[in-house]
């Protein structure tokens, strides 16, 4: 019984030693890479990428400057030391007790906050009280780590392609966006194994693929072919994802605008149609082929112009938007009728009695000449 009792104390003694290691390595990461001593992690903290499709660098020069030296360190400690931690980083899962931790902790603090809050408003001067600041970092705030510090590597970072691809076949959202993010990072070395996998027989790691094309803009012009071929696709959400993709893309308008304007021809599908329209828009006056269609659309809607429902209201104004962005002068006349359906007025060389909304039906709104 002795030697029993022996037994645990000596099992005890040591989970307590455990438990004291694993939080000394958890608070000074012995084996993370540094550099001017500062941990991979904090550097990793400090980056901030300029995100595509931005007209102008929004960042202070405080926060350029920030980046710069981080995206320096990161850089040399070298991608063999880097991209391990940026992997295990982006692949963090938040477990069940630390999810129910972090939220029964925040609850507390926020209903502490809000008495100090009732409290300061009664008192002035001496007697404020301050609030607390909690932030337990969560498996988010890792992810997002380890996906700068595969930005701040960026073509040096192409061994890392496959497990993103791994992630962004996941059925998880969280590593789906951060593999996006992550693979934008390294450029374009990460658009060919994405073409592949647009052929990829799940409907959802297809769609994830095809939007993560698009996130590359310009960049992936490689995968416009792949991505028209998508709108052929059975499937409803696998065409409106390669729409919106090809629109961002932005490229190959002899090959793209046509089939977009065949997809707008045979869909009855509104949400896809209203894809469809949108992603005309953004080839411009590259999408000439498109007007006759837009233009018919307006024509034989009995609904335009006039006040509608919101969706049938959006529709028409994504129609006319885009026939703008086409042809602003085939548009101008259907944008007069529209405004002056906003405002009850007749646009000129149309004047005549014209039906006022919630009015009576025998009363009328009419412009002098």
């Amino acid at each position: 019984m002795k030697a029993f009792a022996t037994t645990q104390k000596c099992f005890f003694i040591a989970f307590l030693v455990g438990v004291f290691v694993w939080l000394l390595f958890a608070t000074f990461h012995p084996f993370e890479p540094r550099y001017q001593g500062k941990r991979l992690t904090q550097w990793a903290k400090e980056v901030c990428p300029l995100e595509p499709f931005f007209p102008k660098d929004w960042r202070s020069p405080e926060l350029r400057a920030q980046n710069d030296r981080a995206v320096a360190a990161i850089q040399h400690i070298g991608a063999k030391a880097d991209l391990p931690w940026a992997l295990k980083l982006c692949r963090a899962r938040d477990s069940w007790l630390k999810k129910k931790l972090e939220d029964g902790i925040q609850d507390w603090v926020n209903g502490h906050n809000d008495q100090v809050a009732e409290y300061n408003e009664m008192h002035s001067g001496n007697e404020q009280r301050s609030e607390i600041q909690f932030h337990l970092t969560m498996a988010a705030d890792k992810q997002e780590e380890g996906g700068n510090i595969i930005w701040a590597l960026g073509p040096k970072a192409v061994p890392a392609i496959p497990a993103l691809i791994q992630l962004l076949q996941s059925q998880d959202e969280t590593f789906v966006t951060i593999a996006n993010y992550a693979l934008r990072g390294i450029g374009t070395n990460a658009v060919p194994p994405l073409v592949v996998l647009v052929a990829d027989t799940n409907s959802l790691v297809r769609c994830q693929t095809i939007r993560a094309l698009g996130l590359f803009g310009s960049q992936a012009r490689t995968a416009v072919p792949a991505l028209v071929q998508c709108l052929e696709s059975p499937d409803p959400t696998t065409r409106y994802c390669a729409a919106d993709s090809l629109g961002t893309i932005k490229a190959d308008a002899p090959l793209v605008v046509p089939a977009l304007v065949q997809c707008l021809k045979s869909g009855t599908n509104e949400v896809n149609q209203v894809s469809y329209i949108l992603a005309l828009g953004r080839f411009g006056t590259n999408a000439k082929p498109a007007v006759p269609l837009l233009v018919n659309i307006l024509k034989s809607d009995p609904r335009f112009p006039g006040p509608e429902p919101p969706v049938v209201a959006h529709r028409q104004a994504v129609v006319l938007g885009t026939l703008r962005k086409i042809d602003p002068e085939i548009a101008k006349p259907f944008f007069e009728k529209w405004k002056a359906s906003l405002t009850n007025e007749v646009p000129p060389k149309t004047r005549g009695p014209v039906r006022a909304t919630n009015t009576p039906s025998d009363q009328t709104n009419s412009v002098p000449p």
